[in-house]
């Protein structure tokens, strides 16, 4: 009958197609084959027979104990081990930068205008004296002087000036006075001392002698004496190590008790202040390290041969791959062997990598693709964000946030016209990882490092690691205060009502109600589409913008350049 339906379950399990064909423990291995060969990429387009000679010349780790016991794909303690030695660098992960080797000169890695403001920012009349009267305690040493005499030819001497052989330190600290000059004949001196903490040359220090009384004649000429600097009673050194002490703790106390305990502006700036001190610190550090790694000093007698460290381990594990392929007798493959060290998991590993090379080959010649392949670059998230805010976590060394993520060292991107008027990047965009966005902002500078320090979130992700996930409307759509992104991104007029000019994010008021009277049934929100980037990031002008001079006018130059020329250029 037509309306019969006749149908059959299939079986279930392994090798269930091949019931009442085989036996059933020959149908579930066959079926359990098959579910195991279909894990291998492209299995149903090889050939068996090509296949079948693969596998039998597939090499494993045997021999090779010590490349086994891990669930990891590499040996963590070895790689930590290694990173050590080789992840030297500011970058990601401890790679190297160029600023690594030319920093200094380049002037990117160290904010030193930044800790200029900072310190001229924080200090306060009290803070200046102490540290004025520190440096002066710090150089207290006794000046120096000698008598010049007249000889009348009967063995009378009489001093006729005085010459100044050591200008000593430490003079005028707190407030005292000029020393005098004393000599053994009676006589006496006056001396003038620098007292313009500017002139660290002259500062504290004796910078004239004038002699005042001469003495009496006497069979020989006088000795003089400049009194010492203040020395609270410690009779100089090793004593004055305890006033220096003081003059610390003073300092300790005025910091804690003005700025960190005074207002939020005041501890804002110190936090920086000392984030650019510390980031100064290990950039000098990174720098002297790796120009001595990469440019070590030419050995005497010259070696053509010099291999440098660690350049040469760096080409060699790149070419092991080819170096493994080469397995004629006396070939680089059985050379490599032969010098590894097998009771070293470094010498097993480079038996079993060499393996591991040639297995990928012949996989290759199978058209079997292989996921094993480590990228060695950042993702296109990661550089978004490195490039558009200028720092990124993940680093070995650099800047520390509260939530313990260690971030790389920004660059501070600015050079001089030939007028000497500075120059930088005036783009304040930067890539907001919540919604995978590139945003414009009044208040966040290219370079800037507070929102590290401030742990700020909408900065860097809602995770406080810099990488998002992007986050959108529940409903999956794209919220309409992200407009402003697809505004920058793709140059389009503005769609609702900002309520800022210019880059500033703008708030949009959305009428309540249709937007169009005419056509209550469209909304130009519903059909927004999503922005798909078409250029990567290194390209993208809104993300170069912090950090390569601006290569086109901003909005507002561009306007000032219309205004001047519609208003000018006919006269001229």
């Amino acid at each position: 009958m037509a309306d019969d339906i006749n149908f059959q379950i299939p079986a279930i399990g392994y090798g269930a197609y091949l019931e009442n064909i085989l036996p059933e423990d020959q149908a579930v291995l066959a079926g359990a084959f098959s579910t195991s060969m279909q894990q291998i990429k492209n299995i149903t387009n090889l050939d068996s027979q090509v296949f079948g000679q693969v596998v039998f010349s597939i090499e494993t780790n045997q021999g090779l104990p010590l490349t086994n016991g891990t669930n990891v794909p590499v040996n963590d303690f070895l790689t930590s081990q290694a990173l050590i030695k080789v992840a030297l660098g500011t970058g990601l992960y401890g790679t190297y930068t160029t600023s690594d080797f030319m920093g200094a000169m380049t002037g990117l890695p160290y904010p030193v205008e930044q800790i200029y403001d900072g310190i001229k920012q924080l200090q306060t009349n009290n803070l200046i004296q102490i540290y004025k009267n520190l440096y002066l305690a710090v150089k207290w040493e006794q000046a120096l002087v000698e008598v010049q005499c007249s000889d009348d030819g009967f063995g009378n001497y009489t001093p006729i000036g005085l010459t100044l052989t050591n200008q000593g330190g430490g003079y005028g600290r707190e407030g005292a006075t000029a020393p005098v000059i004393t000599l053994s004949n009676g006589g006496t001196g006056t001396c003038i001392i620098g007292t313009d903490p500017d002139d660290l040359a002259t500062y504290g220090k004796v910078i004239s002698v004038t002699l005042i009384s001469p003495g009496s004649t006497s069979p020989s000429c006088p000795t003089a004496i400049v009194t010492i600097p203040p020395d609270n009673g410690t009779g100089g050194w090793p004593g004055m190590n305890s006033v220096i002490q003081t003059y610390v703790d003073a300092a300790d106390n005025e910091i804690e008790n003005n700025i960190f305990e005074g207002t939020t502006d005041q501890y804002e700036t110190a936090k920086l202040l000392n984030a650019n001190w510390n980031i100064t610190g290990t950039a000098v550090k990174i720098e002297q390290r790796s120009r001595y790694i990469a440019m070590e000093p030419v050995p005497i007698p010259y070696d053509p041969f010099y291999s440098q460290y660690p350049t040469s381990l760096y080409v060699f594990a790149d070419n092991i791959p080819d170096l493994a392929l080469d397995t004629k007798p006396h070939g680089a493959a059985q050379s490599l062997e032969n010098i590894a060290d097998l009771c070293t998991p470094g010498g097993q590993s480079l038996i079993a990598m060499m393996r591991e090379s040639r297995n990928k080959e012949r996989l290759n010649e199978l058209g079997i693709e292989q996921d094993n392949n480590i990228p060695d670059t950042m993702s296109d998230e990661q550089m978004q964000i490195l490039i558009a805010n200028g720092t990124l976590p993940g680093a070995e060394e650099g800047i520390e946030s509260p939530s313990g993520e260690t971030y790389t060292i920004p660059a501070w991107p600015t050079t001089n016209e030939c007028d000497g008027t500075p120059v930088a990047p005036d783009s304040n965009n930067y890539y907001d990882p919540n919604s995978g966005d590139l945003k414009g902002t009044n208040n966040k500078k290219p370079g800037t490092i507070l929102p590290i320090l401030n742990n700020d979130d909408i900065n860097f992700g809602p995770n406080d690691d810099g990488t998002g996930p992007p986050i959108h409307n529940e409903d999956g759509g794209i919220d309409p205060t992200d407009i402003i992104t697809l505004i920058i991104v793709n140059t389009e007029v503005p769609i609702g009502d900002p309520t800022t000019t210019g880059i500033g994010t703008p708030e949009f008021n959305i009428p309540e109600g249709p937007l169009d009277p005419e056509n209550p049934n469209e909304n130009p929100f519903i059909n927004l589409q999503p922005f798909v980037p078409v250029l990567p990031p290194n390209l993208n002008t809104g993300f170069t913008g912090t950090t390569l001079l601006p290569s086109s006018p901003n909005i507002s130059d561009a306007i000032d350049s219309v205004i001047d020329c519609n208003c000018d250029c006919w006269i001229n």
